[in-house]
């Protein structure tokens, strides 16, 4: 019976079916109440998920040792054309009509810069001795200095922060004397080490006395207190040792101090004066003198003596009494020059 009923069925309502052409193929589908462009494309044996560009390729880079992943590019859709027009996938479609479909084109990969991934990065303003400076924050890009403009490549080392110490301040500023200066001081003297806090200078950020590491943050007043002068003279004050030998005497009515070096100081084969500027890391020899006691002959070291152009001679007193040039002196002595003057002739 069933056989039967299928055919007289078949004979009052016969099954129509329409032709479609997808990509110049012809495709049959039977008639059914609303055929669309989907329909067709499923008839044709074309996967709609394959029809979706794919995404493109990311990127992977560290950012301040971080991974971070870049994704890439969305795929695009597919473009679909119903007798050459643009259409939907929900598209009613007849028979006869022509379908196009390709594939939408896949994602590339991200196309970036510093700037685009990083941000703003805002400058700092510090006051240092009175004068505001701009910090900028330091970009390297595998260990070269970048700019935000600079593209980013897969895999590559970002890094990148604002100077946040004293120290870090006066690098990125090049202050680079400035930095010297506020470092400890360290001199070797006969291969013995010393540090010379008085020669290394104060720093102080908002009034408060700070150390190079200590933070600085935007607006903060920093001001630098000058050490000593670091002058070999100073250095053996410091260290306290005797280098020079003195003795107070009077030549002529005025006082005189006679000085006789106890030790030389040798930097590098060159004997160095007692008002020489040292600096730190500088490696010191010293050698002991063989000291003898002053003589009057010592005085024309320390005293500027002018001889009249008509003297017939001279006499030395010390202490009132005719001296020598090899007579020993004593602190206190007094010293005098007597010039002969001319015999007159009558």
């Amino acid at each position: 019976m069933t056989p039967i009923g299928i055919a007289i069925a078949a004979k009052q309502s016969p099954v129509q079916y329409h032709t479609v052409h997808v990509n110049g193929q012809p495709v049959r589908l039977f008639e059914v109440s609303k055929l669309t462009v989907g329909d067709c494309l499923l008839a044709a044996g074309i996967k709609m998920n394959k029809l979706y560009g794919r995404p493109g390729l990311a990127m992977i880079v560290s950012l301040n040792g971080k991974n971070v992943t870049i994704p890439g590019k969305h795929g695009q859709q597919p473009v679909l054309l119903k007798n050459d027009l643009p259409c939907s996938f929900d598209d009613q479609v007849n028979g006869g009509d022509k379908l196009t479909v390709q594939k939408g084109e896949d994602g590339a990969r991200p196309e970036l810069t510093l700037g685009d991934l990083i941000g703003e990065l805002p400058p700092k303003t510090v006051i240092i001795n009175g004068q505001r400076f701009e910090v900028s924050s330091g970009l390297t890009c595998n260990s070269f200095p970048a700019s935000m403009s600079q593209p980013v490549a897969d895999r590559d080392e970002i890094v990148f922060d604002m100077a946040d110490t004293v120290e870090g301040v006066l690098k990125e500023l090049k202050l680079a004397e400035l930095l010297n200066d506020t470092r400890p001081f360290f001199i070797k003297i006969d291969l013995v080490e010393h540090k010379i806090t008085e020669f290394t200078w104060k720093i102080y950020v908002n009034g408060l006395a700070a150390k190079l590491h200590n933070n600085v943050d935007h607006l903060d007043d920093i001001r630098f207190e000058k050490g000593a002068e670091p002058t070999l003279r100073r250095l053996a004050e410091i260290l306290e040792i005797p280098v020079t030998e003195s003795m107070p005497i009077f030549f002529n009515g005025q006082q005189l101090q006679l000085e006789q070096e106890l030790v030389e100081f040798i930097r590098e084969g060159i004997k160095l004066g007692l008002d020489e500027r040292i600096h730190s890391g500088d490696h010191l020899t010293t050698k002991q003198k063989n000291v003898q006691p002053f003589i009057l002959q010592d005085l024309f070291n320390f005293a500027q003596v002018d001889i009249p152009k008509d003297s017939r001679g001279f006499t030395l007193l010390r202490n009132g009494e005719k001296a020598a040039f090899d007579d020993r002196l004593a602190p206190g002595d007094e010293l005098n020059i007597i010039f002969e003057s001319p015999i007159s002739l009558k």
